[in-house]
């Protein structure tokens, strides 16, 4: 009888001590990592230094989050979402997203599980939520490629190997701009190599 109300104590124990948890966004790389890596950029074609072979580019970082967390959410977690916290009161899971608090359209907050362990926020036009990591100087390696799309999705892929320089200058209007929504930066050993822009609504 003792052992049968130890077991029923220790449960009711543990059922006490399951309370709400927060959910942080994965940690951030920084400035300091960005060697040997892809990420988002925003800059103008003035932010390019040609004498210097450089180019001073704001850099982003896609905020993520951790699957396990995320598919055990309850509602009373919390949930930091693009700073805030956020309290879960309701959820949907449709998948490969999940719905917290209505969703986007409600006040809420949409993500989908991205099949590698990380859920990501979805937004307005399927676009992820990006953090601000900081400004940098990449130096441009002398035989560094920019791939760019056109200006409407149809449009065939331009890929520069030369004669960069030109290329940029002949941008018209909004095309002079690339945002963190469409650049990707790749460098390798500290380099700049790659500059990809791609298409989005």
């Amino acid at each position: 009888m003792r052992t049968v109300c130890r077991l029923l104590l220790g449960a009711i124990l543990i059922s006490g001590c399951a309370s709400e948890k927060t959910v942080k966004p994965l940690p951030f790389f920084s400035l300091d990592d960005l060697s040997d890596r892809t990420f988002p950029a925003s800059f103008r074609l003035e932010d390019f230094n040609w004498r210097g072979s450089n180019l001073t580019a704001t850099v982003f970082s896609e905020t993520f989050y951790d699957a396990a967390d995320m598919k055990s959410l309850r509602k009373g977690d919390t949930i930091i979402y693009d700073g805030s916290p956020m309290t879960v009161t309701r959820l949907k899971k449709d998948s490969p997203f999940l719905s917290v608090n209505g969703g986007l359209t409600e006040g809420g907050a949409d993500f989908k599980d991205n099949g590698d362990g990380t859920f990501s926020v979805v937004l307005p036009d399927d676009h992820p939520l990006y953090k601000e990591i900081g400004e940098t100087e990449l130096f441009l390696d002398e035989d560094f490629i920019i791939i760019d799309c056109g200006i409407e999705p149809q449009d065939p892929v331009d890929t520069v190997r030369t004669m960069q320089k030109y290329y940029l200058e002949c941008l018209e209007g909004y095309r002079k701009d690339f945002t963190e929504l469409n650049t990707r930066i790749t460098t390798e050993d500290g380099v700049l190599k790659v500059i990809r822009r791609f298409w989005i609504p």
